[in-house]
């Protein structure tokens, strides 16, 4: 707005003082919007990035518990199978008969 439309509202007393007010306001609401829309496109953008990065990492975590439970799955099927040879062993062991001493 320039000096002269400022003096001619002003001219109009206090109704033109009113618009003035009114017109500056509005411009100053208008830059304050701008300013906000910036504000939340850049925390928008930032905020998809994380949770990029966030599902990323959840993925990766993922992967790696299902690794480690197929590893602990293993183990425990060679230590079931360990067992039960030791088992078999030990029954063999005390089914044989002792010899006896007729000394």
């Amino acid at each position: 707005m320039d000096a002269a439309t400022i003096a001619s509202l002003i001219n109009f007393g206090s109704a033109g003082a009113v618009i003035v007010v009114v017109i500056i306001f509005l411009n100053y609401i208008g830059k304050r919007d701008a300013e906000w829309r910036d504000f939340f496109t850049v925390l928008n953008k930032n905020n998809v990035e994380d949770l990029g990065k966030l599902t990323r990492a959840i993925e990766s975590m993922s992967i790696s518990v299902f690794k480690l439970g197929d590893s602990l799955k293993e183990h425990d099927d060679h230590v079931e199978s360990r067992i039960k040879e030791v088992t078999a062993a030990a029954r063999k062991r005390s089914a044989k008969p002792k010899a006896v001493d007729n000394g």
